[in-house]
């Protein structure tokens, strides 16, 4: 299944740096949608509070960029348990 994110969050680290790589997690909050649709239309409608916006994201992007600072295997389980935004 499809899972279509985004992430609303500020450049600021959070954390404990990975074991291995040293990297850390970006401030924030991922969203997780079923569809395309209902992601974009979040992102259309988000207000502008303290300056942060909803950046569409995927998977792989999202452990990337947002959370460095996680494990492969740590960022799996927290997708898959984690609740869809509707």
């Amino acid at each position: 299944m499809n899972t279509y994110m985004a992430w609303v969050g500020q450049n600021a680290t959070t954390g404990q740096p990975h074991p291995i790589t040293g990297r850390m997690s970006k401030w924030g909050d991922l969203y997780i949608f079923k569809s395309k649709k209902s992601r974009d239309e979040f992102c259309g409608k988000w207000d502008n509070i303290n300056n942060v916006y909803p950046v569409p994201t995927n998977r792989k992007e999202a452990k990337v960029k947002y959370f460095a600072g996680m494990t492969q295997h740590k960022y799996d389980m927290m997708i898959d348990t984690a609740d869809w935004y509707e």
